[in-house]
Protein backbone atom coordinates (compact mmCIF):
# COMPACT_ATOMS: atom_id res chain seq x y z
CA UNK A 1 0.00 0.00 0.00
CA UNK A 2 2.90 2.34 0.80
CA UNK A 3 4.17 2.16 -2.79
CA UNK A 4 0.80 2.31 -4.58
CA UNK A 5 -0.88 4.95 -2.38
CA UNK A 6 1.82 7.03 -0.69
CA UNK A 7 -0.60 9.70 0.57
CA UNK A 8 -3.07 7.03 1.67
CA UNK A 9 -0.60 4.69 3.32
CA UNK A 10 -1.62 5.59 6.90
CA UNK A 11 -4.84 3.59 6.78
CA UNK A 12 -6.92 1.50 4.40
CA UNK A 13 -9.72 4.11 4.47
CA UNK A 14 -7.21 6.72 3.25
CA UNK A 15 -6.12 4.42 0.43
CA UNK A 16 -9.80 4.09 -0.56
CA UNK A 17 -10.04 7.89 -0.63
CA UNK A 18 -7.04 8.11 -2.97
CA UNK A 19 -8.47 5.32 -5.12
CA UNK A 20 -11.85 7.06 -5.32
CA UNK A 21 -10.14 10.14 -6.70
CA UNK A 22 -8.28 8.02 -9.25
CA UNK A 23 -11.52 6.33 -10.39
CA UNK A 24 -13.34 9.66 -10.75
CA UNK A 25 -13.09 11.55 -14.02
CA UNK A 26 -11.68 15.08 -13.84
CA UNK A 27 -14.43 17.44 -12.68
CA UNK A 28 -16.45 14.39 -11.59
CA UNK A 29 -17.72 13.85 -8.06
CA UNK A 30 -17.09 11.16 -5.46
CA UNK A 31 -18.42 10.69 -1.93
CA UNK A 32 -17.84 8.53 1.14
CA UNK A 33 -18.81 7.91 4.72
CA UNK A 34 -15.67 7.49 6.74
CA UNK A 35 -14.07 7.84 10.14
CA UNK A 36 -13.18 11.48 10.90
CA UNK A 37 -9.57 10.72 11.87
CA UNK A 38 -8.27 11.73 8.41
CA UNK A 39 -9.47 15.29 9.05
CA UNK A 40 -6.87 16.12 11.70
CA UNK A 41 -4.35 13.41 12.56
CA UNK A 42 -0.75 14.03 11.50
CA UNK A 43 -0.53 10.63 9.79
CA UNK A 44 -3.09 11.88 7.21
CA UNK A 45 -1.42 15.26 6.59
CA UNK A 46 -0.16 14.36 3.09
CA UNK A 47 -3.62 13.08 2.15
CA UNK A 48 -5.22 16.36 3.29
CA UNK A 49 -2.57 18.44 1.52
CA UNK A 50 -3.18 16.67 -1.81
CA UNK A 51 -6.95 16.74 -1.38
CA UNK A 52 -6.99 20.47 -0.60
CA UNK A 53 -4.67 21.22 -3.54
CA UNK A 54 -6.29 19.05 -6.21
CA UNK A 55 -9.93 18.62 -5.21
CA UNK A 56 -12.86 20.53 -3.72
CA UNK A 57 -14.79 19.55 -0.62
CA UNK A 58 -18.32 20.44 -1.73
CA UNK A 59 -20.09 19.41 1.46
CA UNK A 60 -19.46 17.51 4.65
CA UNK A 61 -21.73 16.24 7.41
CA UNK A 62 -19.78 15.47 10.57
CA UNK A 63 -22.19 13.02 12.17
CA UNK A 64 -20.42 12.39 15.45
CA UNK A 65 -21.11 9.16 17.32
CA UNK A 66 -24.25 7.07 17.12
CA UNK A 67 -25.21 6.73 13.47
CA UNK A 68 -23.69 3.22 13.45
CA UNK A 69 -24.43 2.46 17.11
CA UNK A 70 -21.75 3.06 19.72
CA UNK A 71 -19.12 3.84 17.11
CA UNK A 72 -16.03 6.03 16.80
CA UNK A 73 -17.90 8.72 14.91
CA UNK A 74 -18.39 9.21 11.21
CA UNK A 75 -18.22 11.88 8.57
CA UNK A 76 -19.97 11.91 5.18
CA UNK A 77 -18.51 14.08 2.44
CA UNK A 78 -18.87 14.94 -1.24
CA UNK A 79 -15.78 15.91 -3.23
CA UNK A 80 -15.36 17.32 -6.73
CA UNK A 81 -12.32 16.01 -8.54
CA UNK A 82 -11.20 19.52 -9.48
CA UNK A 83 -9.40 22.29 -7.58
CA UNK A 84 -11.51 24.43 -5.26
CA UNK A 85 -10.38 27.81 -6.57
CA UNK A 86 -12.30 30.30 -4.40
CA UNK A 87 -15.35 28.11 -3.73
CA UNK A 88 -16.64 27.65 -0.20
CA UNK A 89 -17.70 24.25 1.10
CA UNK A 90 -20.76 23.67 3.25
CA UNK A 91 -20.09 21.86 6.51
CA UNK A 92 -22.49 20.58 9.16
CA UNK A 93 -21.45 19.47 12.65
CA UNK A 94 -24.27 17.39 14.10
CA UNK A 95 -22.94 17.19 17.66
CA UNK A 96 -21.67 19.34 20.49
CA UNK A 97 -19.45 16.84 22.36
CA UNK A 98 -17.34 14.13 20.68
CA UNK A 99 -18.16 11.68 23.46
CA UNK A 100 -21.95 11.86 23.06
CA UNK A 101 -23.48 8.74 21.51
CA UNK A 102 -26.91 9.79 20.23
CA UNK A 103 -29.81 7.95 18.66
CA UNK A 104 -30.25 7.97 14.90
CA UNK A 105 -33.49 9.93 15.37
CA UNK A 106 -31.64 12.65 17.32
CA UNK A 107 -29.00 12.93 14.61
CA UNK A 108 -31.73 13.04 11.95
CA UNK A 109 -33.54 15.86 13.78
CA UNK A 110 -30.29 17.88 13.95
CA UNK A 111 -29.69 17.28 10.24
CA UNK A 112 -33.20 18.44 9.33
CA UNK A 113 -32.61 21.71 11.19
CA UNK A 114 -30.77 23.38 8.28
CA UNK A 115 -29.30 26.12 10.47
CA UNK A 116 -27.90 23.83 13.18
CA UNK A 117 -24.09 24.06 13.23
CA UNK A 118 -23.84 25.05 9.56
CA UNK A 119 -20.57 26.51 8.32
CA UNK A 120 -19.36 27.78 4.95
CA UNK A 121 -15.59 27.81 4.68
CA UNK A 122 -13.10 28.58 1.91
CA UNK A 123 -10.89 25.56 1.44
CA UNK A 124 -7.79 27.76 1.32
CA UNK A 125 -8.37 28.54 5.01
CA UNK A 126 -7.49 24.93 5.92
CA UNK A 127 -4.28 24.99 3.90
CA UNK A 128 -3.10 28.07 5.84
CA UNK A 129 -3.17 26.11 9.13
CA UNK A 130 -0.10 23.97 9.92
CA UNK A 131 -0.93 20.36 9.01
CA UNK A 132 -3.99 21.50 7.03
CA UNK A 133 -6.60 20.07 9.41
CA UNK A 134 -10.22 20.24 8.27
CA UNK A 135 -11.33 22.46 11.19
CA UNK A 136 -14.37 24.08 9.62
CA UNK A 137 -15.90 24.95 13.03
CA UNK A 138 -13.18 27.47 13.91
CA UNK A 139 -14.29 31.09 13.64
CA UNK A 140 -13.05 33.17 10.71
CA UNK A 141 -10.89 35.20 13.11
CA UNK A 142 -9.29 32.05 14.46
CA UNK A 143 -8.59 30.68 10.95
CA UNK A 144 -7.21 34.08 9.87
CA UNK A 145 -4.83 34.13 12.85
CA UNK A 146 -2.87 31.27 11.29
CA UNK A 147 -2.17 33.27 8.15
CA UNK A 148 -0.62 36.02 10.32
CA UNK A 149 2.22 33.63 11.24
CA UNK A 150 2.60 35.21 14.68
CA UNK A 151 5.83 34.24 16.47
CA UNK A 152 6.14 33.83 20.21
CA UNK A 153 9.38 32.93 21.95
CA UNK A 154 11.08 31.76 18.78
CA UNK A 155 8.15 29.59 17.67
CA UNK A 156 4.55 29.82 16.60
CA UNK A 157 2.01 31.20 19.00
CA UNK A 158 0.59 28.27 21.03
CA UNK A 159 -2.99 27.25 20.25
CA UNK A 160 -4.13 28.12 23.80
CA UNK A 161 -3.12 31.77 23.22
CA UNK A 162 -5.27 31.95 20.08
CA UNK A 163 -8.45 31.12 22.00
CA UNK A 164 -9.33 34.76 22.63
CA UNK A 165 -9.33 35.74 18.96
CA UNK A 166 -12.84 34.71 18.13
CA UNK A 167 -15.89 32.64 18.69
Amino acid sequence: MKDDYPTGKADLMAAFMVRAQEFTVRRGTWAMINLPSWMSLKSFEDLRHDLLRDQRIVSMVHLGRGIFGSDFGSVAFVIDNAPAMSARGVYRRLFEQHVDVRSVSTIEALFLDAAYNRYEVAQADFAAIPGSPIVYWLSEKMRAAFSLKISWGGGRLPMARLGGLGT
